[in-house]
């Protein structure tokens, strides 16, 4: 039998690397913590509640909060932007999605088209 090593422990984190697409960003490279299924089953209540503006800030609050670390710089500072759900929420949607998807296990774009059907429905 192989060995596994799946179990999320404390101090556990991963690497990242979301690929740029021209014209619309730049890329991404980070150091995040997988969500635990019982922070996605929050999410996945607030999705289904349909409460779309509480289910986009329960995933920029939580995509900041899972991030270790990211390649995205401060032009005016000179270093590393601050990881905070405002930054994160100001990320290009396609990209916010993505990291989004990655942190979170989440088939990409599954979460972002429900949220948008959410809306229109």
């Amino acid at each position: 039998m192989r060995r596994t090593s799946n179990i999320i422990r404390d101090g556990y984190t991963r690497s990242g690397s979301i690929p740029p697409v021209p014209g619309q960003h730049d890329g991404l490279d980070f150091e995040y913590r997988p969500m635990l299924p019982e922070e996605l089953d929050l999410i996945t209540k607030l999705r289904d509640d349909r409460d779309v503006p509480a289910l986009h800030q329960a995933i920029r609050e939580a995509v900041a909060d899972h991030l270790h670390s990211w390649s995205e710089w401060d032009e005016q500072r000179s270093c590393s932007a601050e990881i905070t759900p405002e930054a994160v929420g100001q990320l290009p949607p396609v990209l916010f999605w993505d990291v989004y998807a990655v942190i979170a296990y989440q088939p990409q774009g599954e979460l972002a088209d429900d949220a948008k059907n959410s809306k229109a429905g």
